[in-house]
């Protein structure tokens, strides 16, 4: 499974077997500047310049929350190798690190 987000405002699944479109979401208002799969799941989160973070289940094709946003347009986002931290960087200088708990992501 790949997946793929650019100035279309759309996330694209992909299968790696024929290359196939498995689904096309449009999550965002405006264009996604990073999306990273969590390891060893099939779950994804996504970023835009729309100052979002979106956690999104690649197998059942739902937005499974928010996690979080910032004051200006997101630039990257960075997974740790456990998934459970998720860090992202924005245009209103402030980087940020975003923990999962046992209750919905929130900031660390």
């Amino acid at each position: 499974m790949l997946v793929s987000g650019g100035s279309d405002k759309n996330v694209r699944i992909w299968g790696l077997d024929f290359g196939d479109c498995h689904k096309s979401m449009f999550l965002f208002a405006d264009k996604i500047t990073s999306v990273k799969f969590i390891p060893d799941t099939h779950f994804f989160v996504a970023a835009s310049k729309d100052k979002s973070i979106k956690h999104v289940d690649a197998d059942k094709f739902v937005v499974i929350s928010i996690v979080g946003h910032h004051y200006g347009e997101i630039w990257g986002l960075g997974i740790n190798s456990v998934g459970d931290c998720i860090i992202s960087v924005s245009s209103d200088r402030s980087i940020m690190v975003w923990k999962k708990d046992n209750e919905p992501v929130l900031p660390y």
